[in-house]
């Protein structure tokens, strides 16, 4: 097996963790914290052995879970890249960055999907080994199942990085925010936070409560998984009704408010703009002009690829009618809209990156 899986590694021009261990020298680390030490001493603890493994030698450092939840308590495995990544920008006597010396394998098995990888390669992680992911590929497909994930994760991080205008996985960096965290705990992500305060946040201590309750499941006869939200298959009914002409759009969009107001999925839908009753001044009085153009709105930049020509074409056209502008994204432009919509048309150079 170890052959086989040696070779499969090697036709994905990555390693097995066999041969990364007898490649270079590594040190592995479990991110766990006991009941009686807390989840930021964990922290600390975790961050202390990390810099201690690189200072002593270390090359790789593998962060792995595997063991994790005996005799200790899981630490997120984000959260912990994230710690051991900032602990390490320490330097040492030469000045430079222990980090510079050292790299960071993430050995999780929470690791689920592409977005787990890529949020984990954004923290800070040099490479992922996904073991719970490739243990139930392995155990319905065998080497066929595995080969297909790994397949797939590489298509889809190929694309994660020619959507932000990265060409190499290395180049990949930590392009996200956060929403709803509390200061201490956005400042070890290092990330942009919005709507997010010491009072009303999530922060260390609702951090740690979660993953208690978690601990609890591993003890728990029997738990249940948890019912995913889905929004669209819940406005399907109502989509169809309109779409035939039996019921009008008010229908369908009071059905999408109903929604968003029982279970809110995006922070847009908590947010509501407060009108007064009454505005003395009139509609034709408001000048909502910026420049030469009537409104402050832009239609924002889509690929070409996602929209196709019809909305591609639509978008601009509407633009110039309503004299805003729309911005045409990335794949170039129409040779036969060049020159066309000038005063409406903002063009994307490069990336959105």
């Amino acid at each position: 097996v170890l052959e086989e899986d040696q070779g499969l590694a090697e036709s994905f021009g990555t390693l097995t963790l066999a041969e990364v261990k007898s490649r270079f020298k590594t040190a592995t680390l479990v991110p766990k914290f006991s009941v009686e030490e807390g989840l930021l001493l964990g922290l600390k603890r975790l961050e202390e052995e990390a810099v201690k493994a690189v200072e002593e030698g270390a090359e790789v450092l593998i962060l792995s879970d595997r063991e994790a939840f005996q005799g200790g308590i899981w630490i997120d495995i984000g959260l912990a890249v994230a710690a051991v990544n900032r602990a390490l920008m320490k330097r040492d006597a030469e000045g430079v960055a222990l980090r510079r010396r050292t790299s960071i394998l993430v050995h999780s098995g929470g690791v689920r999907n592409l977005h787990d990888v890529a949020f984990l390669l954004g923290l800070g992680a040099e490479a992922v080994a996904p073991w719970l992911l490739e243990e139930k590929a392995r155990a319905l497909e065998g080497r066929k199942g595995v080969a297909g994930v790994l397949e797939a994760l590489r298509k889809g991080l190929e694309k994660v990085t020619s959507t932000m205008g990265i060409h190499e996985l290395r180049g990949y960096g930590k392009i996200f925010s956060a929403i709803g965290l509390k200061p201490e705990l956005a400042e070890l992500f290092g990330t942009r936070n919005f709507l997010g305060s010491e009072v009303g946040g999530y922060g260390f201590l609702e951090l740690e409560r979660t993953l208690l309750e978690r601990e609890g499941f591993l003890r728990a006869e029997k738990v249940l998984p948890a019912k995913d939200f889905r929004f669209n298959p819940r406005i399907y009914k109502a989509a169809q009704e309109v779409a035939s002409g039996q019921a009008p759009y008010s229908h369908f969009q009071e059905k999408v408010r109903s929604l968003e107001r029982e279970s809110p999925v995006a922070a847009r839908q908590l947010l509501e703009v407060r009108f007064p009753e009454r505005s003395e001044v009139s509609a034709e009085e408001v000048d909502l002009s910026v420049g030469g153009h009537s409104l402050p709105f832009v239609i924002s930049a889509m690929s070409f690829g996602s929209q196709g020509e019809a909305s591609f074409r639509a978008y601009v056209e509407a633009a110039k009618r309503l004299n805003m502008l729309c911005i045409n994204g990335e794949g170039g432009e129409i040779p036969d809209m060049l020159g066309k919509y000038t005063h409406w048309r903002g063009q994307q150079v490069a990336s959105g990156r």
